[in-house]
């Protein structure tokens, strides 16, 4: 019955070398979702932005290998409060071109738990990545108050965030800031009015009604994918 897990944790080294790679423990993972498709892991992107991973600049292609280079888990970078990327957040693209991180938020002076029942302001992607593991979970909260109790898809709250992600950077999807900054209040209404659609049948009509006077209009077309080979 386990809807959301935060993993602020590698298995991969602290360097180049651990960075990117789609391997047995990404195919696992990807396998377990596949198994449980009720269940999203939220994985920080890791703190390794101050590498530089030739070919690329320095900061990029940075991702930790493993967990967080899985297709279906949600991978966040962070941000400070002025929605600047913070130095150490890892960045993509991961070794086979994929998006990572998808998502980003605040992770540069965070007040958090620390050992000993005590408290401390922290930095790094363990920092942001249970914050959206926090909203994923209100999310759930929000999709069951309006289906008679029934769980969502991890795939459709996945997709939820990303879409009302505030766009930030370059425009559109990058490998800096993914979708964008995370935006729960924008998230949460998207549940709750229903805008989305789930469908398994190939192909697939559905209508969207735009109001007048919208601002923008943001479609995101999202599937599970299929482990891959380590």
């Amino acid at each position: 019955n386990m809807v959301v897990t935060n993993n602020s944790y590698t298995n991969a080294e602290d360097s180049c070398a651990g960075s990117g790679a789609y391997d047995v423990t990404s195919n696992y993972t990807d396998l377990q979702m596949g198994d449980y498709p009720k269940l999203l892991h939220v994985f920080a992107a890791g703190n390794d932005g101050r590498n530089t991973c030739s070919p690329y600049p320095i900061t990029f292609a940075t991702i930790k290998s493993g967990y967080q280079v899985a297709k279906n888990v949600l991978t966040v970078g962070a941000i400070d409060s002025n929605y600047i990327p913070a130095v150490f957040t890892s960045r993509g693209p991961v070794n086979d071109g994929r998006l990572k991180p998808e998502i980003v938020a605040t992770g540069v002076y965070v007040f958090s738990t620390r050992h000993a029942f005590g408290y401390e302001r922290s930095n790094g992607t363990s920092m942001s990545s249970p914050i959206v593991a926090g909203v994923a979970t209100l999310l759930n909260e929000q999709y069951r108050k309006s289906n008679g109790g029934a769980l969502p898809q991890a795939s459709l709250i996945k997709a939820v965030l990303c879409n009302t992600a505030e766009d930030l950077g370059n425009p559109g999807p990058d490998f800096t800031f993914g979708f964008g900054n995370l935006n729960a209040r924008r998230a949460a209404e998207t549940i709750e009015n229903n805008r989305f659609f789930i469908s398994s049948s190939t192909p697939s009509t559905n209508t969207i009604t735009v109001p007048a006077n919208a601002r923008r209009l943001k479609v995101m077309l999202y599937w599970v994918d299929t482990a891959a080979a380590p």
